[in-house]
C-alpha cells in the first residue's frame, strides 16, 4: 500500500495535484499535465516549479508515454475520462489563432511578405513557426482591435527568417476567409490578440449565375491579355498565374479594385457580385479607380508594421497599367525599417 502511495506522489501534477494526464516533460525536467502546463504558460513563460524560462509551446512537447501508462494503470476509468476532457481542451487550443492587423485587404490565393518588428508580433512568429504556422490577417483601418463578425483571411507561413534582434522576415499565403467568433489578448504577450474563428465562404451559385460569371470572366481575361500583358506578367510573379477556377479568379482580380470596392469584394459572399465589381473596373467605367490606389507617399508605411512592399506595389502597377496611367506606376522595392 505504501508502494502505491509512493508511486501516486511521483506521478502527481504539481499544478492540479491530481494524477498526471497526458503528461509532458519540460526541458528543465519537470512533469505536468499538458493542459495544466499550457494554462500556466499562458500567464507566464516560466516553469511553474523552478521558474526556468520556457521558450516553447506545449504542443511542441510529446506525451511521455511511460508516465502515461503508469498513470493510466492507477485508475484506468478515471484516466480515460480525463484524457477525453483534455483532448477537448487541446482541440480548442488549435482553434485559437493569433491576429495580425494591417490597413489593407488581402484575398485568398495572395502571397504576402511581412517585416515584423513589434514585440507582440515577434512573440507571434516564435509561436506559430514551431506549431500551426498559421495566423489571421485582419484588415483594420481604425483601432487595430478585433470585433465579433469581423472578416479576415487565414494565412499559412511558407518562409520565415528570424533576425538576431528578434525581427522576422515572413512570407505567407492567404488560404481562405474567416469570421471572428471571439477574441482576447493573450496574457504576457504585450498586446497580441488571439481569436476563435469560423470559415467564411461564398454561397453556392446557381447555373445562371455561373454562366454569367464565366462570360464576364472571358471578357476580363481577354482585356487583360491583349491590353495589359506586361503588367499582368509582373503581377503574376507575386500573385501567381491567372486561376482556372472562376471563383478564384474573382479574388485574384480583386487586387485591381480601389479600397472601397475591395471592402465590398472582401466581405461579400456572392461570387457573382465580386465578378461584377471586377468587370466594371476592368471593362467598364474608369471612375472605379482612386488615385491613392496608384500612388504611395513617402510616409505610406506608418502603421504598426512595415510591409515588405513588393506585392502591394506590383498590384498598383497593374492597376495603373489597366487604367492607362503609366506615370503612376511604381518601381518594386523592398525596405527594412
Amino acid at each position: 500500500m505504501q508502494s502505491m502511495d509512493g508511486i501516486s506522489k511521483m506521478v502527481q501534477c504539481p499544478v492540479c495535484l491530481d494524477t498526471l494526464c497526458l503528461p509532458v516533460t519540460t526541458p528543465c525536467g519537470h512533469n505536468f499535465c499538458a493542459v495544466c502546463l499550457n494554462n500556466c504558460l499562458k500567464r507566464q513563460k516560466t516553469c511553474p516549479v523552478c521558474r526556468s524560462v520556457c521558450a516553447f509551446e506545449v504542443t511542441e512537447l510529446a506525451v511521455n508515454t511511460v508516465l502515461a501508462e503508469i498513470c493510466e494503470s492507477l485508475n484506468p476509468e478515471k484516466y480515460t475520462k480525463r484524457v477525453l476532457e483534455s483532448n477537448k481542451q487541446m482541440r480548442e487550443w488549435k482553434a485559437s489563432v493569433p491576429i495580425f492587423f494591417y490597413n489593407s485587404y488581402e484575398f485568398p490565393g495572395t502571397r504576402i511578405s511581412l517585416h515584423l518588428f513589434e514585440a507582440r508580433y515577434k512573440i507571434m512568429v516564435k509561436r506559430i513557426v514551431h506549431t500551426s504556422r498559421k495566423f489571421i490577417f485582419l484588415p483594420n483601418f481604425v483601432n487595430y482591435k478585433p470585433a465579433r463578425n469581423d472578416i479576415g483571411v487565414l494565412c499559412e507561413v511558407t518562409k520565415c527568417e528570424i533576425l538576431p534582434d528578434g525581427r522576422a522576415m515572413l512570407s505567407a499565403k492567404c488560404t481562405g476567409r474567416i469570421k471572428i467568433v471571439d477574441s482576447w489578448i493573450e496574457p504576457g504577450t504585450q498586446g497580441l490578440y488571439y481569436c476563435k474563428c469560423e470559415g467564411y465562404s461564398d454561397q453556392e451559385s446557381n447555373d445562371s449565375e455561373l454562366e454569367s460569371m464565366h462570360n464576364m470572366r472571358l471578357q476580363i481575361s481577354q482585356r487583360l491579355a491583349f491590353q495589359h500583358a506586361e503588367a499582368i506578367k509582373e503581377f503574376s510573379k507575386c500573385h501567381g498565374c491567372e486561376p482556372i477556377d472562376d471563383i478564384a479568379f474573382t479574388f485574384w482580380t480583386s487586387n485591381f479594385l480601389n479600397t472601397c470596392l475591395q471592402r465590398l469584394a472582401f466581405t461579400t459572399q456572392s461570387s457573382l457580385d465580386r465578378m461584377k465589381l471586377v468587370f466594371q473596373t476592368v471593362i467598364g467605367s474608369e471612375n472605379n479607380f482612386e488615385s491613392d490606389v496608384m500612388t504611395v507617399t513617402d510616409d505610406g508605411e506608418n502603421c504598426n508594421e512595415s510591409r515588405v512592399s513588393s506585392l502591394a506595389q506590383k498590384s498598383r502597377n497593374v492597376v495603373a497599367d489597366v487604367r492607362g496611367d503609366s506615370d503612376n506606376r511604381e518601381s518594386t522595392t523592398e525596405e527594412l525599417v
